[in-house]
């Protein structure tokens, strides 16, 4: 299901940035978001729900005022091997 606040988000695990661009076409950069965190905003149903629960206040944060500059890069997939991704769900055997 689309987002009615979140456009799209990306995360940099190198800085610990999470970006995310709002519908409105925005984007911020929220500074010291965990892995976890970021993991679990991928699996929520509603990333706005999720979005106002556990990063709004939670995170300094600023507007980003030139998204060109920003390395948006694609989440890894499922398939990909190499790096710290999400751990196994439980019962995801191969």
């Amino acid at each position: 299901m689309p987002s009615e606040v979140i456009k799209d988000f990306r995360y940099d695990e190198e800085t610990r940035t999470l970006f995310i661009t709002f519908q409105s076409g925005e984007l911020y950069a929220y500074d010291g978001v965990e892995p976890e965190t970021y993991a679990a905003m991928r699996r929520s149903v509603s990333r706005g729900r999720f979005f106002m629960k556990h990063i709004r206040d939670r995170y300094s944060y600023g507007k980003v005022e030139d998204p060109a500059a920003v390395a948006m890069k694609a989440p890894p997939t499922s398939a990909s091997s190499g790096g710290p991704a999400s751990p196994p769900r439980a019962g995801a055997g191969r």
